[in-house]
């Protein structure tokens, strides 16, 4: 489902510009993203693939045009795919990050965290003879990190609910 921007202050397609702005910073034109709760952030989407927590089991590989989230679409109500696409993202399903990633054409230097991606992947990068692997930080992380007005208002309500809920225990 998606996570609404009055939790977030910030749409999905305004993330992909900071995105893509630190991506030409670092002189990547590809970025892989393998980690969860990144991907969620990023997206403004949320689930319950996994027990406990409100991850969805996805990839993404995002460029400086395009932005490609790969997830198992079955389970995402077609309004959450339809908004996505409105926001500059093109969903396809989880297994599409392996053709994705081998139809690499042009000569790209590809961002990806070389601790978090999993072996295959990054196998498949390291074959694609038209792409630079580029070991770098997390740009998602450290956007993450900085909260805007929007997210700090969010944790400061929190804060008082947890207050309130522990003075009443």
């Amino acid at each position: 489902f998606l996570h609404d921007k009055r939790y977030t202050g910030l749409d999905c397609s305004e993330k992909l510009e900071q995105v893509r702005a630190e991506m030409k910073k670092n002189k990547v034109n590809g970025y892989v993203m393998t980690e969860l709760a990144g991907i969620a952030w990023l997206f403004n989407i949320r689930a319950n693939d996994i027990a406990y927590n409100p991850m969805a089991t996805a990839y993404a590989y995002i460029t400086e045009t395009e932005a490609y989230l790969c997830i198992n679409q079955t389970r995402m109500p077609q309004e959450v795919i339809d908004f996505l696409q409105t926001q500059g993202v093109c969903v396809k399903d989880y297994e599409a990050i392996e053709s994705i990633l081998k139809d690499i054409k042009e000569t790209s230097y590809v961002l990806c965290q070389e601790d978090t991606i999993n072996y295959y992947l990054y196998q498949l990068l390291e074959q694609n003879p038209v792409v630079k692997i580029v070991a770098g930080s997390d740009i998602v992380m450290a956007l993450k990190a900085v909260k805007n007005p929007v997210e700090i208002a969010n944790i400061v309500e929190a804060h008082i609910k947890d207050g309130c809920a522990l003075a009443q225990f």
